[in-house]
């Protein structure tokens, strides 16, 4: 039995509570995700090595990191890595990716976040509530009643 069917056995049984997993909401993965990018990319700033982090694919990686750190906060961070995301694509002369890279870390350790703390409390943050469209409606129609 492969592990898939091992999963979808055990959670046919709520008797075997030991085997039922909690999956997190999809809120939740995408927060840990938006985390787990933006550690990583402060990790390599902070060792110097970014162009190496960037290297298969710096573009893709530079915007997924943009908007990491946009979405925890860091807009000072965010707009660095925008400028350089524009170096690395402008047209008639790109600059070389070593050259982009370290122009990135020295302006990213300059930008006066703090970076770790961000990451740690967009986290935790409690996840967002989503109204139905019915009760927004129904309230508004509770509070304009024509008697």
């Amino acid at each position: 039995m492969d592990r898939l069917q091992a999963t979808i056995s055990a959670g046919d049984r709520p008797e075997d509570g030991a085997d039922c997993r909690v999956v997190p909401s999809f809120e939740a993965q995408h927060r840990a995700l938006v985390k787990q990018r933006v550690v990583e990319f402060w990790n390599a700033v902070q060792e110097a090595r970014l162009a190496e982090y960037l290297d298969p694919l710096p573009q893709t990686r530079l915007y997924a990191a943009q908007s990491a750190f946009r979405e925890i906060g860091a807009t000072r961070v965010s707009n660095i890595l925008r400028e350089g995301l524009h170096k690395l694509t402008r047209v008639g002369l790109p600059q070389p990716l070593p050259l982009v890279a370290g122009e990135i870390m020295g302006a990213a350790r300059a930008a006066a976040e703090d970076v770790p703390a961000l990451a740690a409390s967009y986290s935790k943050m409690s996840a967002r509530k989503i109204v139905p469209r019915m009760s927004v409606y129904h309230s508004w129609k509770e509070t304009h009643r024509i008697c």
